[in-house]
C-alpha cells in the first residue's frame, strides 16, 4: 500500500518525469500484488497510450494479456499477447508467444 501511496503521488505530483513509464508499470504491477485488477489494468493501459517508445511496453501487453485470458476475453488477450512478439528482445518475448 505504501509503495501505491507512493506511485501515485509521484505521477499526480511529477507528470513531466522522465521514467514515469516505469512508475507507471511499478505501479501497476503493486495493485497486482494488492488484487486490484482494475487499477493496475488502468495503469498498464496509460503506459501504453502514453508512452509508445517505452522499454516496459513489452511487460504492460504481457500483463494485460494474462489479465485478459483470466476474465476469458480470449480476443483482446490475444492482441495483447500479439504485441509482445513486436519486441523479441524483450526478456519477456518467451512468454508472449507461449
Amino acid at each position: 500500500k505504501k509503495a501505491i501511496d507512493l506511485y501515485e503521488e509521484i505521477e499526480k505530483r511529477f507528470p513531466n518525469f522522465e521514467k514515469l513509464d516505469q512508475v507507471l508499470l511499478n505501479n501497476a504491477f503493486a495493485y497486482q500484488q494488492m488484487g486490484q485488477e482494475k487499477p493496475a489494468e488502468i495503469k498498464f493501459s496509460k503506459l501504453i497510450r502514453t508512452f509508445v517508445s517505452s522499454e516496459f511496453l513489452p511487460d504492460a501487453h504481457l500483463a494485460l494479456g494474462e489479465m485478459k485470458f483470466r476474465q476469458r476475453d480470449f480476443k483482446t488477450a490475444l492482441l495483447h499477447f500479439e504485441s509482445v512478439r513486436k519486441y523479441p528482445d524483450s526478456a519477456v518475448y518467451p512468454y508472449g508467444i507461449y
